[in-house]
């Protein structure tokens, strides 16, 4: 994963700097991301790495890993 992109985590789910995020933890469980905090999230990457996310990356990504994947796939196109 880049680190941008757990940064972007890290702010929008308000985590402290050292705290690890692994691939698999679940978003809502795990990091308290709620709906509203996913589309910040979204915004942010869009932002940073210059690429649309599609509507159906929010709603199947459940994990860190899945969400990078979309991220990651759309940065290839």
């Amino acid at each position: 994963m880049d680190t941008r992109f757990t940064k972007i985590l890290k702010s929008v789910a308000e985590l402290d700097e050292d705290f690890t995020i692994t691939v698999d933890q679940n978003l809502q469980g795990d990091l308290e991301i709620d709906s509203l905090r996913m589309i910040d999230i979204v915004l942010n990457v869009e932002r940073e790495f210059d690429v649309e996310l599609s509507e159906e990356a929010l709603i199947s990504a459940e994990t860190v890993g899945q969400l990078w994947a979309e991220v990651s796939q759309a940065v290839a196109a």
